[in-house]
This record gives C-alpha cells, structure tokens and sequence, in this order.
C-alpha cells in the first residue's frame, strides 16, 4: 500500500517537474542562468522520489522503467 502511495508521489513529482521545465525555459522575459534553471527544474522530482524512497524503499530516479 505504501509503495503504491510512493509511486503516485514520484509521478505527480515527475510530471511537476516537466511543467516547471516547461514554464522555466521558456519564458521570454529577464531569465536567470541556465543552472539555476536546472536546479529549479529537478527539485520537484527530487522531493518525491526521496518521499517514494521513504515510503517503498528503493527505485530509481524516474518513476518509469525498472
């Protein structure tokens, strides 16, 4: 059950993080340096695959393959 709850969080996080990349890179205003982007970008992803690690032990970074 709590593996199934971290998958769901690692997904959400997943798909978070490829809105925030998108809304990031490309906006066409004043933008900061392309790391601080990155950073950015992966944060979501990064807090919810530590929550999915929490929860149902190991896995990849990305919520697909494996």
């Amino acid at each position: 059950m709590l593996d199934r709850i971290g998958s769901v969080v690692h997904w959400l996080g997943f798909l978070t993080t490829l809105l925030v990349g998108y809304v990031l890179f490309t906006e066409t205003g004043p933008s900061e340096p392309f790391w601080i982007k990155l950073i950015l970008t992966i944060v979501p992803n990064t807090a919810a695959w530590v929550v999915a690690y929490i929860l149902g032990g190991s896995r990849g970074f990305f919520p697909f393959g494996e």
